[in-house]
């Protein structure tokens, strides 16, 4: 009886489209799980490093504001609510 019902589950496997399917799925997102967690392992590395920020003075420390015309780096929305 074992026998019979593990055949019949090996038929089962090798002949189902859903399977198939199933398998082409579960592939994809396993890979997409896995470039995620290897962009948060690289990025934990780049931001695990000490950057000092503390120990700048003021005018050393990186802002927003582009040198030659004092005008964002990025677009601003101003009327928003915070």
């Amino acid at each position: 009886m074992k026998y019979k019902l593990l055949c019949r589950w090996a038929h089962h496997n090798l002949t189902s489209e859903q399977l198939e399917t199933m398998n082409k799925e579960a592939t994809f997102l396993f890979g997409k799980l896995e470039f995620n967690l290897e962009q948060s392992i690289e990025r934990n590395e780049r931001l695990e490093q000490d950057d000092y920020y503390d120990t700048l003075q003021p005018e050393q420390r990186p802002n927003t504001q582009s040198e030659s015309e004092g005008s964002a780096l990025y677009v601003q929305k101003f009327d928003l609510a915070p």
